[in-house]
């Protein structure tokens, strides 16, 4: 039976926090001890938030550098945060609220790909394979210790949209055995010396380069497939195209020739 003095905190996005709130649901975490950080309710979030009133979770959308986020998880006293594809960076001061610690799902093979979009540029880097890496958090961004990491293999026609819905799924797969871990007190394994670290921006702004091998372009456009954001582009004779797919850009090239 769960411990019903645990109290833990979904700082979530999307859908991978509506999985996460059917593992607990499962696991016998009752409406009381579960509490939602998230963001507004726009499309790919309304569902989330629709699910937590559902389940009778209390729900918070300050921005976590709000004094209101501060208090809301200070009133909650957890034991672990969970962060779920959150889109904010979550300060030291919130991070050193629940007793033990806090754990970041990261969409990618940690230390490799740190930052944002992680997903596409390891399509755009030709990688064979992805993953993800639940880690505990520290004020560095990305570079606590894994506690728990899986690999994904990335398909010849895998675009961002596909991958990172499949990281969803897989990822939240293994939520139990992460929580089960981060109860334990399990510490994890450092992280291996170097790695890399993307911005949060677009690669290279959504731009093909037309001096870019076709191997190069292939994996670029792949990289910025992911509905209803806008495709890669190609700027010819001055003029931006939208670039959905190799055969658009073979079509752009012949007609501007």
């Amino acid at each position: 039976m769960t411990d019903r003095s645990i109290s833990l905190i979904l700082a979530a996005y999307g859908a991978p926090g509506i999985l996460a709130i059917g593992h607990l649901s499962a696991l016998g975490y009752r409406p009381e001890q579960v509490g939602l950080l998230t963001h507004g309710d726009d499309e790919r979030n309304r569902p989330l938030l629709a699910c937590a009133a559902d389940n009778g979770i209390s729900v918070c959308q300050s921005a976590a550098k709000e004094s209101a986020a501060k208090q809301w998880l200070q009133e909650r006293r957890p034991r672990l945060l969970f962060s779920l594809h959150y889109r904010d960076r979550i300060p030291g001061d919130l991070l050193a609220i629940p007793t033990g610690g806090c754990v970041n799902l990261h969409p990618s093979l940690l230390p490799k790909h740190r930052g944002c979009f992680s997903v596409p540029w390891a399509i755009l880097g030709g990688d064979d394979v992805t993953g993800f890496s639940y880690h505990w958090m520290t004020e560095k961004f990305d570079e606590g210790n894994i506690l728990l990491q899986r690999i994904i293999p990335i398909g010849k026609d895998d675009s961002a949209y596909t991958l990172f819905h499949r990281q969803i799924a897989e990822g939240l797969a293994v939520f139990p055995e992460a929580v089960a871990l981060a109860l334990r007190g399990e510490r994890g394994t450092p992280q291996a010396p170097g790695g890399s670290y993307h911005p949060r921006a677009v690669p290279y702004g959504g731009r093909i380069d037309p001096s870019w091998d076709r191997g190069r372009v292939s994996c670029f456009i792949r990289a910025l497939d992911f509905p209803p954001y806008p495709p890669a582009m190609v700027e010819l004779r001055g003029k931006k195209y939208p670039v959905p797919s190799m055969e658009e850009y073979d079509r752009l090239l012949s007609v501007h020739r």
